[in-house]
C-alpha cells in the first residue's frame, strides 16, 4: 500500500520565502523547505492495481501552465485551537479548473470523492497542542498577513507517495504530468 497525494510544487524563491516564515512559534513542527508543495487532492492508501489505475486517469487529465504565486497566511483549527499554519494562494481559476480534472480522474478511476472543499495552500507548520500556543499564532498572523510572493508557472502536476515518520513524512514523486494544453 502506498500513502499518495497530487500536487503542485513550489519555485525555489517562493521555497526561499516560505522557509524565511518558518519560526517564532515555539514546538511548531516545520515544512522543510524541499518538502512545500500545494496538494491538489489527498488519496490516501492504495494498493498497486488501485495506484495503476488511478495513474491511468490522471494520464488524461490536462490544460495550459499557469502563474502562481502565494498569498497571506492563515491556520486550520480543530476544536477550536490551532492545528495547521499555512501559506495561502492567490485566486487563480486555473488551478482551481486543473484540481477540479484531477478529482474528476480520481473518481473515474474508481475512488471516493473528497469530503472536504479544496482550500488551495501550503503548509508551513504542524502545531503543538499547547495553551501559549494560540497568542503566538495570533502574532505570526499579524505579522504576515501581508505576505506575498512573485507569481511562477506551473507546467506539472504530480503523483506523491509519502511515508510517515516521527520527524515528518518523507514525500517521493512517483509520477509528474507536464501541463501543455
Amino acid at each position: 500500500m502506498q500513502r499518495l497525494f497530487t500536487a503542485l510544487t513550489v519555485s525555489d524563491a517562493a521555497a526561499d520565502a516560505l522557509s524565511s516564515l518558518c519560526h517564532g512559534i515555539p514546538g511548531a513542527r516545520w515544512t522543510l523547505p524541499g518538502e512545500f508543495h500545494l496538494t491538489l487532492r489527498f488519496i490516501g492508501d492504495l494498493g498497486p492495481e488501485a495506484t495503476e489505475d488511478l495513474k491511468d486517469a490522471l494520464d488524461d487529465v490536462n490544460g495550459p501552465p499557469f502563474d502562481l504565486a502565494l498569498e497571506g497566511t492563515g491556520v486550520f483549527e480543530s476544536r477550536g485551537a490551532p492545528r495547521v499554519l499555512w501559506a495561502g494562494m492567490a485566486r487563480n481559476d486555473s488551478l482551481f479548473e486543473l484540481q477540479r480534472a484531477v478529482e474528476r480522474a480520481i473518481l473515474a478511476a474508481g475512488l471516493p470523492p473528497d469530503r472536504r472543499r479544496f482550500h488551495a495552500h501550503v503548509t508551513l507548520a504542524r502545531l503543538p497542542d499547547a495553551e501559549h500556543i494560540s497568542e503566538r499564532v495570533a502574532e505570526f498572523l499579524t505579522a504576515n498577513a501581508e505576505f506575498r510572493t512573485e507569481p511562477w508557472k506551473v507546467d506539472a502536476f504530480r503523483l506523491y507517495s509519502s511515508r510517515l515518520r516521527d520527524e515528518g513524512p518523507l514525500y517521493e514523486m512517483e509520477v509528474e504530468w507536464p501541463l501543455d494544453m
